[in-house]
């Protein structure tokens, strides 16, 4: 299940996205959901100063193709 909201406020935009599994899933539909937030924390840690969005694109993309 997928959940996305957003919001505005003052001229600000927000939005965030969540995924749950709702219950039991095979271990291959786990591991896909384990391996796209791990992959989420990685190109978000690349979005910093100074950085390229490239450089999260391939954090991401390291990491999914391991």
């Amino acid at each position: 299940m997928g959940i996305d909201c957003g919001a505005e406020k003052d001229g600000y935009f927000g939005d965030h996205a969540r995924t749950f599994s709702v219950g039991k899933i095979t271990n291959d539909k786990q591991k896909l959901m384990d391996i796209t937030h791990k992959s989420l924390m990685l190109g978000i840690a690349e979005a910093r100063p100074d950085n390229y969005v490239s450089d999260i694109g391939y954090a991401i993309q390291s990491y999914v193709e391991k």
